[in-house]
């Protein structure tokens, strides 16, 4: 009775694991959130990113870039604040801009990003 117990343990272990898993990502929700969108040069915002998703059942661990008109200006990696950046308005022409963001992840094989826009209006 132990050997038949230890050779259906080896074949568990050397066949019933497969290194091969394959791995898929969802996303049901990528929104950027923004403290206010009516700035004025010198003022601090805060920029949200509320990001749900899990790869096969399991959180999905994210890096988040943040743009404002396409140049990049922070970083956020801190799940636990909604990958939270203080961003100060400085050298904006008066008018609209966009302020965005990537989010990039991998679960195991997987690769993808993830982004969303939200414009403000620079009033002086």
């Amino acid at each position: 009775m132990k050997k038949i117990l230890s050779c259906l343990l080896f074949v568990f272990v050397f066949f019933g694991c497969s290194d091969n898993e394959e791995y898929s990502i969802s996303i049901s929700q990528s929104v950027l959130q923004t403290s206010k969108n009516t700035v004025k040069n010198g003022e601090t915002i805060s920029l949200t990113a509320d990001i749900k998703g899990n790869a096969n059942g399991k959180p999905i661990l994210f890096s988040v870039t943040y743009y404002c008109d396409q140049n990049e200006i922070g970083y956020s990696n801190d799940s636990t604040s909604n990958y939270r950046y203080d961003y100060v308005i400085e050298n904006l022409s008066i008018g609209t801009h966009t302020l965005s963001y990537k989010a990039d992840y991998r679960n195991g094989d997987a690769y993808s990003s993830t982004s969303a826009s939200y414009p403000i209006t620079v009033t002086e």
